[in-house]
């Protein structure tokens, strides 16, 4: 037969547990004892065409017919099927397509090796760490094919009335009732459910149960009404090194959660992190970013990041688009006199000092990737080259350079080894001069989930390579915070359970509409649930058309009170119109001025509450706690408020999604608390009451507590403020109740030295709530 024949067979299709390849895989994957193997393939169809599955069992030839079912497109599907085999019986097997063997053509072979379950616990393959009861335990089976290890089930107790919350970001809900889960680091754009690209194999339970997987492999969590199954999934991969599992048994569910805190842990970021954040796909030149600077000061409007995706060449993505440089090799990295910027970038250094005089950060855009073009421009063929050749990329096990898929973002492009130390440092080192040099503050540390298949080869030999799909961004991130560890600031989107101690997290991409806000919402508490506690979403969604006005204010409204506070749209280029989420752009696009003012006071507000966040921010980290968590993480009795949440330890908040939730009753926790917008008092014995708040989502502040600020003194919460310095105390109390005010500062006098203490501060306004203010409650200053 002609060489012109094709056979399309992907027993593993990528290896994806929500992917398949239909028509073309092999079914069950990895067989096991008893079952029969299917085989799915396409064939380019001939006249006559009969098909056949050579297989082979240890060595004995046997063959079977192949069924035809139809023509999908220019080919011919087929299948065929391999009887069962005994345990360890390695099948050999390949396809054969012809109208008769002497005029035939035959694909390459394939393999796999019979497997069976067993129970054992094995003590030589798993590690047992914590304080948990191991009789919550009711089996341990592993996966064998009789002479190595491959995955393991563990099936755990389930208690009576036992609620299980955790495994990281997921959108749909907090609780994980029943059906099947996956902690599996995936790039879903948009409506993301289950999926995740910052999974964590930790799972804790209202009974004060808590696990952590602490492994790179993939697990795959069946959950029922008596038992949850934890498989630890090494697609066929022998076990090499131990597996730690840590079983917790604690009081509460916040003492479940500080457990993974102390494994996560989260560094605490620079206050002007916690300021708002100004992003949008389509800002590609400096004229834009200009504009975007003199639109700030025209309207007023505070901010102090600015994220810039669509800076560079978009090849090397580490030179500025339209630079001029003369040529190096691949291995020599770039200082800043080796450039001549030119449009649509002709004086970055000039823009990031004009940045940095209103206190605004640059965040530049990252991908790990050394990216495919069929033909290669300037120095990034260079760079290519030159990673190729050192074995700076991740390869396969046939020894060829592992690409990513077709039909996969960054599809055929090679992924940079960060397990290779010198391929970390090349790479970091290409970058250095924009930080070192530019003053750049930080990178948006995009992908990371660009791994598939269970072929991969680091170079980290002790590592089996089907870890690495979850564990790639955590090296990821390491490198990339090592070009200025103290200080560069990383924000990202995929993770696993190492990665808050590196980087900042945002929940992907989404689309600008009022259940998207909702999974944004459930999306980010989830991961703060699960060890990472500074998260944020792009305001009222990036994708799509401009969001609605109401859309919009209560997105800004919720992002004020949310670890990061961010807008950012996704089209690139010169959209038409503007797709920019920017205030002033949806004002021009609605014609209402009003959008601009409610965003000025969000933002200022914002700005106000920056030194509590930052005080919250470094509480969370010390204390291995959430900033942001449900109010039924501490009384169960608040189940039926699901999206209620603390932010901080003085500020709970009740989103009210779209205008279907504004009339929805609310339940506050027991105690006194004061409402931010109106300034009211209310006493809460827990039942149900009817709430109409002045803003749209109702907020209260936490009676007794002290919140730190900053604040013009001539000026209310929400006027326009750029500063983020503390300067001033809330103390929120009820200054009626007392004869003097000097009754009511006395019982706080310990407390607020301690917050001057940790500021550095020695003289600050101290006040108190009215309710005088007309959109959020006044402050009436008893000292200055």
């Amino acid at each position: 037969m002609k060489k012109s024949m094709e056979i399309i067979h992907k027993p593993y299709g990528i290896d994806d547990p929500y992917i398949n390849f239909p028509g073309i895989e092999r079914y069950p994957r990895d067989p096991l004892i008893n079952d029969e193997v299917r085989i799915d393939f396409q064939a380019t169809p001939i006249l006559g065409q009969r098909g056949w599955i050579e297989y082979q069992f240890d060595d004995q030839e046997y063959e079977s017919r192949a069924q035809f079912q139809n023509n999908v497109g220019e080919m011919a599907q087929w299948c065929g099927f391999i009887p069962c085999a005994k345990v360890g019986t390695k099948v050999q097997y390949r396809i054969r397509v012809g109208t008769g063997k002497k005029r035939s053509y035959t694909s390459k072979w394939y393999c796999y090796t019979v497997k069976e379950w067993k129970e054992d616990i094995l003590k030589e393959k798993l590690i047992f760490r914590g304080n948990g009861d191991i009789n919550r335990i009711n089996k341990i089976e592993f996966l064998t094919d009789g002479k190595n290890i491959y995955n393991f089930k563990i099936s755990i107790k389930r208690k009576d009335g036992e609620k299980f919350f955790g495994l990281g970001e997921h959108y749909e809900d907090f609780e994980i009732t029943k059906g099947i889960r996956y902690v599996h680091v995936f790039d879903q754009y948009k409506v993301q459910r289950e999926r995740a690209y910052a999974p964590v194999p930790f799972l804790f339970s209202n009974k004060g149960f808590g696990i952590l997987i602490n492994s790179g492999f993939r697990t795959k969590w069946d959950f029922s009404s008596n038992d949850i199954k934890i498989e630890i999934e090494t697609l066929g991969i022998p076990v090499k090194n131990k597996i730690e599992i840590n079983l917790w048994e604690n009081d509460n569910m916040k003492d479940s959660i500080s457990n993974i805190y102390k494994i996560s842990q989260p560094k605490v970021p620079p206050i002007w992190v916690f300021g708002p954040w100004m992003s949008a796909n389509e800002w590609n030149s400096q004229k834009k970013i200009e504009r975007v600077i003199q639109k700030t000061t025209e309207f007023d409007i505070p901010a102090t990041v600015l994220v810039i995706e669509a800076w560079s060449d978009e090849q090397t993505f580490y030179i500025f688009n339209g630079a001029e440089y003369k040529e190096k090799n691949g291995e020599q990295a770039f200082a800043l006199e080796d450039f001549n910027f030119k449009e649509p970038w002709p004086n970055p250094k000039k823009m990031i000092e004009e940045l940095t005089q209103k206190n605004i950060k640059l965040i530049l855009w990252q991908i790990p990737v050394l990216k495919y073009y069929d033909q290669f421009e300037k120095q990034h063929k260079n760079d290519v080259d030159y990673a190729l050749k050192a074995n700076y990329v991740l390869k396969t096990k046939d020894g060829d350079h592992y690409r990513i898929p077709k039909g996969r973002w960054f599809e055929n492009s090679v992924v940079v080894d960060f397990y290779n130390e010198e391929a970390s440092k090349w790479w970091a080192s290409k970058r250095r001069y924009l930080v070192e040099e530019l003053g750049v503050a930080g990178f948006k540390t995009d992908g990371g989930e660009h791994l598939w298949g269970r072929d991969l080869i680091s170079v980290d030999s002790e590592l089996e390579s089907t870890q690495l799909r979850n564990l790639y961004p955590e090296k990821y991130f390491e490198t990339a915070k090592s070009i200025q560890k103290d200080k560069l600031i990383l924000f990202s989107r995929s993770g696993y359970i190492h990665t808050p101690n590196n980087t900042l997290f945002w929940v992907g991409d989404e689309d600008s509409e009022y259940e998207a806000l909702k999974s944004n919402i459930i999306a980010g508490l989830n991961v703060s649930l699960s060890g990472n506690p500074f998260w944020g979403w792009d305001i009222a969604g990036f994708s799509g058309d401009l969001p609605e006005p109401d859309l919009y204010n209560r997105s800004c409204e919720l992002a004020v009170f949310t670890p990061i506070f961010q807008f950012h749209s996704e089209h690139p280029g010169d959209p038409v119109p503007s797709a920019e989420r920017s205030p002033w752009n949806m004002a021009d696009y609605y014609k209402n001025n009003q959008i601009i003012d409610n965003y000025r006071f969000y933002a200022s507000l914002r700005m106000n509450l920056s030194p509590y966040i930052f005080q919250e921010a470094k509480a969370s980290v010390e204390e291995c706690r959430p900033l942001t968590y449900p109010v039924w993480l501490d009384n169960s009795n608040l189940y039926d408020q699901p999206l209620a949440y603390f932010f901080g330890r003085s500020i709970i908040v009740y989103p009210k999604i779209s205008k279907q939730y504004d009339e929805d009753k609310i339940t506050l926790p027991y105690g006194t608390w004061l409402s931010l917008w109106e300034g009211e008092w209310v006493q809460s014995k827990e039942e149900p009451i009817n709430y109409n708040s002045k803003g749209y989502h109702p907020v209260f502040l936490k009676k007794g507590s002290i919140i730190p600020l900053s604040i013009d003194k001539s000026k209310g919460l929400g006027e326009s403020h750029w500063s983020q310095d503390f300067n001033a105390i809330l103390i929120v109390d009820d200054l009626e109740n007392y004869i003097k005010s000097d009754d009511c500062l006395r019982q706080y006098h310990a407390a607020i030295d301690k917050i001057k203490r940790e500021f550095g501060k020695k003289d600050v306004m101290i006040g108190f709530p009215s309710n005088k203010g007309e959109r959020i409650i006044g402050i009436k200053w008893i000292t200055i």
